[in-house]
């Protein structure tokens, strides 16, 4: 650290490993190669927690269509209001599982989120 270079390397083309390495890192970070870690983190979060609400409308959906074979196949549905109560239930948890799902593709993620407050945007 206190070792000063030689001038007569540094005109005869010679530079020190550790200024190649400074600036190679310098140069992937301004082009976007290098990956901030808490990015990937943040990014694996956001996919994981989209698969969690599709798998859930895709769950809700199967239900929903058991639900209405059920009564196509009953002869007469004595208890229609715990029926209607199930379907509406149902319907309700699909537009949840949906709405998650659209907030977690949408554009206002945690890694967005991350990325405009390290820009100052």
């Amino acid at each position: 650290m206190g070792e000063r270079q030689d001038p007569n390397n540094i005109q005869r083309g010679e530079v020190p490993e550790e200024a190649l390495q400074a600036l190679a890192r310098e140069v992937a970070r301004e082009a976007g190669l290098a990956q901030d870690p808490n990015d990937t983190a943040l990014l694996q979060n956001d996919k994981a927690r989209a698969e969690l609400f599709r798998t859930l409308a895709f769950l809700n959906v199967g239900l929903l269509t058991g639900i209405v074979a059920t009564v196509a196949f009953l002869p007469e549905p004595r208890h229609i209001w715990w029926l209607s109560l199930s379907v509406g239930t149902n319907a309700l948890s699909i537009s949840l599982a949906l709405l998650g799902l659209w907030y977690a593709v949408s554009p206002r993620t945690s890694v967005n989120k991350a990325k405009r407050k390290g820009r100052g945007c």
